[in-house]
């Protein structure tokens, strides 16, 4: 009988033992606390930025916390524009970038990552950045920076401005480098080659968009060519944003009975002069 009651005590505390051992094992972390707002910070990469004589293929980038999948797709552009496809895959703090096709030989390659890119508690990068691989031996590092004014959540535009083509022209086609200015309007671009060059800031809203009445918030610099030579440095590139006015459109028309019916507009109508209408 002792011997029974002795199983039975020693199987309860092996019990006991058991579950007081799992409920350590399960303790979590309390819900609640400060709210996360510490920018990810992209800490390196493979190839390592700045590698030369780059044939392409994968590329990894390792982040200081696992990544978000939302706005992945239009968080990466890479400049000069390749001529096939490229894929984007998110495997928790690294994520994967799939460069197919022949590349053109002796050029930099940018790859430029927009504040779309954000963490996985929906924490954006503090601003754009780039890095840069070479097909061939050197790697360019022009750089262009500045700050915008007057606007929030904004994009800048830059294009490479060739002989006796006109400004107007440039900016109503697809820009080549893209990039975020940070929260303080704070931009930059990096490895740029030799050349002349203009810029334009944009509401991020219509970032990688040729000019065009769907772009409303501008910002244009007081020098409209940026000659930028060998290793060279252009800073205080600063622009002031504007806002203007949409042109007026019918949104949505509505019959009250087959002899009146109402006109609804994208603004007010006030001043439209009705006679001759």
């Amino acid at each position: 009988m002792i011997s029974k009651w002795a199983s039975i005590l020693f199987y309860f505390n092996f019990i006991l033992c058991v579950l007081f051992l799992y409920s350590c094992a399960a303790v979590k972390a309390p819900s609640g606390g400060p709210k996360d707002t510490t920018p990810p910070e992209l800490i390196g990469s493979d190839p390592p930025q700045g590698t030369t004589e780059w044939k392409g293929g994968s590329i990894r980038l390792f982040f200081s916390e696992y990544m978000s999948e939302t706005g992945l797709e239009k968080a990466f552009s890479i400049s000069p524009k390749l001529k096939e496809e490229w894929k984007v895959e998110l495997q928790g703090n690294v994520i994967l970038i799939d460069i197919p096709g022949e590349l053109e030989p002796n050029r930099t390659y940018i790859l430029s990552m927009s504040r779309d890119l954000k963490d996985e508690h929906g924490v954006s990068l503090e601003k754009g950045s780039q890095i840069a691989f070479s097909t061939g031996n050197v790697i360019d590092s022009g750089e262009i920076s500045g700050k915008l004014y007057d606007g929030e959540n904004v994009s800048v535009h830059l294009w490479e401005w060739h002989e006796n083509i006109n400004r107007d022209s440039v900016y109503f086609s697809t820009p080549i480098y893209i990039t975020d200015s940070g929260d303080d309007g704070k931009f930059s671009f990096q490895y740029l080659s030799a050349g002349r060059y203009c810029i334009l800031g944009v509401g991020k809203e219509s970032a990688g968009k040729p000019m065009g009445p769907a772009v409303f918030r501008l910002g244009l610099p007081k020098t409209e060519a940026l000659f930028l030579i060998d290793k060279d440095t252009i800073a205080n590139v600063n622009m002031r944003m504007k806002t203007l006015e949409p042109p007026l459109k019918i949104t949505r028309t509505e019959f009250v009975d087959h002899q009146w019916g109402r006109l609804y507009f994208n603004g007010s109508v006030k001043e439209l002069p009705l006679e001759n209408l």
